[in-house]
């Protein structure tokens, strides 16, 4: 077994993310969008009185998280939250490859919007309960269905 480090304490629910320097959460009882270096040390908050931030994602210049809408902001600081896309209802987890944020919603869509904002595409729709998506340099994947009444892997292509 490794070794296990404590690197902060945190209301635990919401989604974490990581980069070559730190840990990135979102704690969606108190709404914030928290930063801890990987080595460990004070924990600070990259964005506060958010509304139930969740689904966080970074890439090499940007945060993005859920709370309704997809929000961003840059790594370093030095802007406030703004708003990306204002699809993104009923959804807790986002992905994305670099040029485009994805999300897979309770309402039976799986979604996609660019990084910097812009119109919202439905990839696929009228499906029961999907989530978990990923994706990679083709295609999107989700997994959809109740829990404990089965689900289905699928793949959408082209993203």
């Amino acid at each position: 077994a490794g070794t296990q480090t404590a690197l902060g304490t945190i209301d635990p629910t919401g989604d974490i993310a990581v980069d070559a320097t730190d840990v990135y959460c979102t704690t969606n009882i108190d709404g914030s969008v928290l930063r801890v270096p990987v080595s460990g040390g004070s924990m600070t908050a990259v964005a506060a009185n958010r509304s139930e931030p969740d689904g966080i994602v970074i890439d090499g210049s940007s945060v993005y998280w859920l709370e309704g809408d997809v929000v961003s902001m840059p790594l370093d600081g030095t802007s406030s939250p703004a708003i990306v896309a204002k699809a993104f209802s009923d959804t807790n987890k986002l992905v994305t490859d670099g040029t485009s944020l994805y999300s897979a919603d309770r309402n039976g869509k799986v979604v996609k919007v660019g990084k910097q904002g812009g119109p919202v595409t439905t990839l696929a729709s009228s499906l029961e309960l999907p989530i978990a998506a990923v994706v990679d340099d083709t295609s999107v994947y989700f997994i959809t269905g109740a829990y404990g009444s089965g689900g289905e892997v699928w793949k959408v292509t082209p993203k």
